[in-house]
């Protein structure tokens, strides 16, 4: 017995998918004020690693000899987190190097003690709260007040 293979069906007509872009319509508004406010937090930050200043007061000599040197490029960081702060106020940002930034953000204990990430995320919600998450719960108590 022959078996015959299955016709090919023909190809499909795709459309062509839109490229995905870079960052979003917000983060592009957002660039040019950010831009600004990095520089504004560069200067009054010296153009130098925030990192040695917070350690050489709260943290012991062993800890200091051994995370002190800096490394790679200064970088920006939000101690709040850029969800919830102002991405362009210039008193939101922290000037740190590469390594020092990495660090932060995975040593959430440290940081804590060096006042470069909340004790609690939720009284960083509560004081920049975003916008549209503001509306929704403004509109659901006014909702759970009118079914009251």
């Amino acid at each position: 017995m022959e078996v015959t293979p299955y016709p090919k069906p023909p190809p499909r007509k795709t459309r062509r998918p839109r490229p995905i872009r870079a960052y979003s319509a917000k983060r592009a508004a957002q660039r040019e004020p950010r831009a600004k406010a990095v520089a504004i937090a560069m200067e009054r930050d010296g153009r130098r690693c925030q990192w040695a200043d917070r350690v050489a007061a709260a943290a012991p000599i062993a800890m200091r000899t051994n995370l002190l040197r800096c490394f790679g490029e200064l970088t920006p960081h939000e101690p709040g987190g850029m969800r919830y702060v102002d991405r362009t106020d210039p008193n939101e940002i922290v000037i740190l190097c590469v390594r020092h930034n990495e660090l932060v953000e995975s040593e959430p204990n440290i940081a804590r003690a060096l006042g470069l990430r909340p004790e609690n995320r939720q009284a960083v919600r509560k004081s920049y709260p975003l916008s549209h998450v503001a509306g929704a719960f403004s509109q659901a108590e006014s909702d759970r007040d009118e079914a009251s």
